[in-house]
């Protein structure tokens, strides 16, 4: 229950660290705040009596750890605005309301769409459960909190060591929550007793997971894969958006790891079928064969584990297909001699 505050407290607590070995120059202020905020909402969601102490404390010492990272943050830190989201009109301070003010808009609209797009239904579903309500916004500030260090990053075109560590165990973190949820909700499924309020602070998971899986696929593509979390390494970003480093930003001298981000792999990918009408078609079987047994594995048409099985044995069947085997040693001779 209590895991994933945790995780968040102790990627706050390496940040710190981080921030007073002066590493944290290209960390976003605005992010740590976010983070921070979230946790305190949490005081709006505890529980009726089971544990409600240990919660209150979890909360606090999260609190506390969040609100010195930030001080610390702010003080190295040398984003000097690169972490805003600027949109349109909206610059200076008030891009930095842009998180909170799309955390109350998202967790609004996923509340008004769980309640069956009734605005009395909404409201009278606010009154009622004040603790899932409490969740879904802090779900969405989780999520969106992660935004201006996402844009600092790819404004610099590489992704600090420290912050490598802290996005990496927040990103595992969401995925976490996310399945741990969605397992809960098929229960309630099966069982009949699935409700559609759960998908409004589930959404809120979603989206923190969708906006750090790019960053994950990042590290698993890097040459040392997952290994990078444990190295004083840079990773930098080989996407088409991502600048050089400014001259007035002043970093460390570790050594670059440079990777290309799900968006260059899926561009590249699909620039492959221009004029391949063949490829193309297998594409679009594959992905429609896919989507069929998603839906008919959720409806209960078909069981999701022999799907699973039979995917992994067509794809190995490809794979050896598609293998050169080493030829016998006489074959081999006669090649030679050719």
């Amino acid at each position: 229950m209590y895991l994933a505050y945790f995780v968040e407290t102790f990627a706050l607590a390496l940040l710190v660290r981080d921030a007073l070995q002066g590493r944290a120059k290209s960390v976003s202020t605005q992010m740590v705040v976010g983070l921070t905020l979230s946790i305190v909402l949490a005081v709006f969601n505890l529980p009726a009596h089971r544990n409600r102490t240990t919660k209150i404390c979890v909360i606090i010492t999260g609190s506390i750890v969040g609100t010195l990272c930030s001080w610390l943050v702010f003080k190295k830190s040398e984003a000097e605005g690169s972490d805003d989201l600027i949109i349109g009109r909206i610059q200076g301070r008030m891009s930095k309301l842009v998180p909170y003010a799309a955390t109350l808009l998202m967790g609004l609209l996923s509340l008004f769409t769980a309640c069956h797009f009734s605005v009395a239904g909404t409201v009278a579903f606010m009154q009622k459960d004040i603790q899932a309500v409490c969740c879904t916004f802090q779900n969405y500030l989780h999520a969106f909190a992660l935004l201006p260090q996402l844009v600092l990053c790819r404004r610099q075109g590489f992704v600090s060591p420290a912050a490598v560590k802290f996005l990496f165990l927040i990103g595992t973190k969401h995925i976490y929550e996310f399945t741990s949820d969605a397992y809960v909700s098929w229960k309630h499924y099966q069982r009949g007793r699935l409700s559609l309020h759960e998908f409004s602070f589930m959404s809120g998971d979603f989206v923190a997971a969708v906006i750090l899986l790019d960053f994950l696929y990042l590290i698993a593509t890097s040459d040392h894969g997952f290994r990078l979390i444990g190295k004083d390494t840079e990773l930098e970003l080989f996407d088409a958006e991502a600048q050089e480093s400014t001259d007035n930003t002043t970093t460390q001298k570790p050594s670059k790891m440079a990777s290309k981000s799900i968006q260059g792999q899926l561009t590249d990918f699909l620039e492959a079928f221009d004029g391949d009408s063949a490829n193309l078609r297998k594409l679009l079987i594959c992905t429609l064969a896919l989507s069929i047994a998603t839906v008919g594995s959720v409806l209960g048409l078909i069981s999701i584990y022999p799907t699973i099985l039979a995917g992994f044995a067509f794809l190995g069947w490809r794979r050896l297909a598609k293998a050169e085997l080493p030829l016998p040693m006489s074959e081999k001779k006669e090649k030679d001699t050719v």
